[in-house]
């Protein structure tokens, strides 16, 4: 049996966003194929002793290492004392991103530790960034190492932000643009394989060395899902999203402003419930004060918010790799209206006016919100057909087959010799113990 080391900067639990359930989905895949260790590079602070304490126990978690913090680095560290946390700001905001493709000595220590002690057979580094920070693809010729990149680096990068953003914001993203790009390329190249979960993202990061490994509905031990029974009365059209991140943020403003009041006078009883974790007190007042629009933040239970919904809605227009939201939708029995861009990656499973509805623009976003409000046995339909194919298409079951076909096609399921490694650092900060308290 293989043994694993899998990095990540984003915990397998609680799973209550698309990142921490893909995390938490490729860890348990992963484990059916071998003995894994979960490195966790803690980009976002410490982790609390329960929490910590919890994914170790269920979740084979080894280390939580925190990076050095951003404002540390030159020249920002000239003046980080007179304002530790906003320097940091600042310095994340607007400084070089370089650094965050670098080995960080506190991390990279207490890799180079792990790997020395337990033989890896190999490492699966879910994003770039806090792979790179372990160091281990310094030695990608004596290891191999499998990428997880549903949000490609420098494909995200060259995306267009919003209109609004602050104009010393869009000069520093121009110029993290190109740094981005160039401290990518060159380290993806150091993979044996990389995963994308929509096949652009695979085509433009390398057809031979990568494949599509999709994102699926979470669902917690592999249990069978109880989908919803069909809603013939309801005029909810429900948005779920990490509103914490800024494409989906910037959706749901441009969607109220734009989109929904046309939806409403056309339709006087529908009603918007925008769900998710994330949601900052002005924005839930803001939100929540347009007509017809209920902001309702974070839920533990999502199924009942799906199960009183008419349909779903993702209107977001940028961001990384594929939009679990559109497909999480039909295991609980709904259909969705989608832009062009949150069709992406799985147009050829689930497609317009069959599944979902696809709108190329606000208009056409209008107009099948309305069709959908009036015509319920049409959407119930569309939703039945979409459950259908998620149900063959995006299983866990069909997850971990392909993660196994992958490591079958490049020998990682193969008897490998051992090999011998002794860690490039000696570095062994007291902050990088195994769990911290």
């Amino acid at each position: 049996m293989l043994r694993i080391l899998y990095i990540c900067d984003c915990l397998p639990h609680p799973p209550t966003s698309g990142g921490r359930q893909r995390t938490n989905v490729l860890l348990r895949a992963l484990r059916g194929y071998g003995e894994t260790d979960f490195v966790h590079v803690a980009r976002d602070g410490a982790v609390f002793h329960g929490l910590a304490e919890d994914c170790r126990e269920r979740y084979g978690m080894v280390a939580s290492v925190e990076p050095r913090a951003r404002g540390t680095y030159f020249p920002w560290k000239l003046v980080r004392p007179v304002a530790v946390k906003s320097v940091d700001r600042v310095a994340t905001a607007i400084g070089s991103r370089r650094v965050y493709y670098r080995a960080d000595e506190g991390v990279k220590a207490v890799v180079d530790r792990l790997m020395a002690e337990n033989k890896y057979d190999l490492v699966v580094g879910r994003y770039l960034v806090p792979t790179a920070m372990s160091g281990v693809l310094d030695y990608a010729d004596r290891l191999p190492i499998v990428l997880d990149l549903d949000d490609v680096d420098h494909l995200v990068a060259n995306e267009k932000g919003s209109g609004s953003m602050p104009l010393l914001r869009r000069v520093a993203l121009t110029y993290q643009r190109r740094q981005i790009s160039a401290a990518a390329t060159p380290l993806l190249e150091k993979a044996a394989h990389l995963w994308a979960t929509a096949g652009e993202d695979a085509e433009a990061i390398g057809a031979v060395r990568a494949s599509v490994l999709p994102n699926i509905p979470f669902i917690e031990n592999d249990d069978r899902r109880e989908w919803a029974p069909s809603s013939e009365k309801s005029q909810d059209i429900l948005l779920v999203a990490t509103i914490g991140y800024a494409p989906n943020r910037e959706s749901v403003e441009r969607f109220i402003k734009s989109v929904w009041p046309r939806i409403v006078s056309a339709c006087p009883g529908a009603w918007l419930r925008i769900v998710g974790e994330g949601m900052r007190e002005g924005e839930k007042k803001r939100w929540g004060n347009v007509g017809g629009v209920e902001a309702v933040g974070f839920v533990r239970e999502i199924a009942s918010e799906y199960q009183r919904a008419a349909f779903c809605i993702v209107p977001v227009s940028r961001g990384g790799g594929t939009k679990i939201k559109a497909v999480e939708c039909f295991a609980f029995n709904r259909t969705c209206v989608v832009t062009p861009h949150g069709h992406r990656g799985i147009g050829d499973v689930l497609k317009d006016r069959e599944s979902l509805w696809r709108a190329e623009n606000d208009n056409a976003f209008v107009e099948g919100c309305v069709y959908l409000l009036k015509h319920p046995g049409e959407r119930n339909q569309m939703a039945a057909h979409g459950r259908r194919l998620v149900d063959e298409h995006y299983s866990f079951e069909n997850f971990q087959r392909i993660v196994g076909e992958t490591l079958r096609r490049v020998g990682f399921l193969k008897e490998r010799q051992k090999w011998s490694f002794k860690p490039q650092s000696e570095v062994r900060p007291a902050d990088a113990a195994p769990i911290p308290n």
